[in-house]
């Protein structure tokens, strides 16, 4: 984090992948609250937009830290903007509901 202020502090303008990467390590390091303040941070800025590849990464990070009503409010804002879900959000949902172990979703539409 120290760098990413210094970077900002410099005058450095991350892209949708210096974001991505950041909430990643945040995310991998267990703490995902941070990552999902950067990703609220980035939407702030409001000259770089996440990709399917930021949301994944932090639909990831919520599933694994067991925070389900936030990951679905992430997964309903994806949807609203037009990003959609691709095989890894599917693989992501997937992974966290044990399907292929008997017990799926039927109520995930969005892989279908």
């Amino acid at each position: 984090m120290m760098i990413w202020k210094h970077m900002l502090g410099r005058g450095c303008a991350p892209d949708t992948i210096a974001y991505t990467s950041m909430i990643k390590g945040l995310c991998v390091s267990g703490m995902v609250g941070g990552g999902l303040r950067l990703f609220y941070d980035m939407l702030a800025r409001g000259d770089v937009e996440p990709d399917v590849i930021s949301y994944n990464v932090l639909l990831d990070g919520l599933l694994v830290a067991k925070d389900l009503p936030q990951a679905m409010d992430l997964l309903n804002r994806m949807l609203d903007q037009q990003c959609d879900p691709d095989t890894v959000t599917c693989n992501v949902f997937s992974r966290e509901f044990g399907a292929g172990e008997g017990k799926g979703v039927s109520s995930w539409r969005a892989c279908s």
